[in-house]
């Protein structure tokens, strides 16, 4: 009797497994996949050809944030009729290993589980759930769209001299340790690499535009290095500026000890040094007249930082979570009030 429950049970679990989806799985507007509905039994979604589907949109498989129900879903197979996905499609897909296109689709194609444009010269998604820790981009890849590596579990990555832009997010808490992007890449999105591993960095002399917070919450990033020929940014001891240097627009987030900003800095990008848990002190020269929000925001070990009398506004946040001094912390209330100790639920991304 044991026996055949666990048979009975096995069976039932190859039927939901293998299950054919139709209509009732898929909530659908005007031929627009809008979300993939039966979440909790399905590990392969199989898109019915007869749906009439042709526009997958942004969040459609997006893990939902509580409960994770798309963590089950490992495949995905894309039928013929399918002829525009929105960045996103996937989000949250943290076990997909496999995209599958079928063969007649005239807009897009697969190969090793990985969504590209029909020709290659786009690539869509890599699936979060793949196990290799090292992958070559195909040198026919010209643009990496927005989340296309989100969550990924890669170390190393390839990409050739061919790609030309780097989507928003593209990277966004990868396994990513080290990147060289290539000469040929004009811009980098908003978010590109934000929360993902980097340790280096190095900016070719081609890129004129860094979306805002590229490479912001990477906690063991130490240096990021720009071409002494590029003509929109530059470095100085492993720190992002504008070229002429009145910018500062990133310090390495896994950067330790005493910095001291260059007195030629006239602003300081929002969130500069968002989590840069490793430093220590900071001396601000007098061109500085102004801090924003969360410029400092939860370094937790910041103990001492010098402000100079020009700078006469500093915004909320802008020292939250920091272990200053009992002396500076007094001293900045009495010139600036409580605001750049109080957190009041401001989202940096936001700013």
């Amino acid at each position: 009797m044991k026996k055949r429950f666990v048979l009975e049970a096995f069976f039932f679990c190859i039927t939901l497994t293998l299950y054919s989806q139709t209509a009732a799985d898929f909530k659908i507007e005007g031929g627009v996949l809008v979300s993939y509905l039966n979440n909790y039994t399905m590990t392969h979604v199989n898109i019915p050809a007869n749906l009439g589907i042709t526009e997958i949109q942004s969040g459609a498989f997006s893990n939902d944030f509580y409960w994770g129900i798309n963590d089950i879903v490992t495949s995905i197979t894309i039928p013929a009729s399918v002829t525009i996905i929105r960045d996103g499609a996937f989000n949250g897909c943290r076990n997909l290993t496999t995209i599958t296109v079928n063969g007649q689709n005239t807009m897009f194609s697969s190969e090793n589980g990985v969504l590209f444009n029909k020709n290659k010269t786009v690539l869509y998604h890599y699936p979060a759930g793949k196990q290799e820790k090292t992958y070559t981009i195909p040198t026919s890849v010209t643009i990496i769209k927005s989340y296309a590596f989100e969550n990924c579990k890669l170390s190393n990555i390839t990409i050739p001299a061919s790609v030309t832009s780097i989507g928003d997010m593209a990277f966004f808490n990868s396994d990513l340790t080290r990147i060289t992007i290539p000469t040929g890449v004009i811009s980098i999105g908003d978010m590109a690499f934000e929360a993902s591993s980097l340790s280096e960095v190095t900016i070719p002399a081609s890129v004129t535009s860094i979306g805002s917070r590229a490479f912001f919450f990477c906690q063991n990033l130490t240096s990021i290095t720009v071409n002494g020929q590029n003509r929109e940014y530059s470095s100085e001891d492993g720190v992002l500026f504008n070229k002429n240097k009145t910018l500062l627009i990133q310090f390495p987030g896994g950067k330790q000890g005493n910095y001291t900003i260059p007195a030629s800095i006239s602003s300081i990008e929002i969130g500069a040094f968002y989590r840069c848990y490793k430093i220590t002190g900071v001396t601000i020269p007098a061109s500085v007249t102004s801090i924003g929000k969360g410029t400092f925001f939860m370094c937790s070990s910041l103990n001492n930082i010098t402000i100079p009398a020009s700078v006469s506004l500093i915004g909320y946040g802008a020292f939250f979570g920091c272990d200053l001094s009992p002396v500076i912390r007094e001293n900045i209330i009495r010139r600036f009030g409580e605001a750049p100790f109080i957190h009041t639920g401001f989202h940096i991304r936001d700013q």
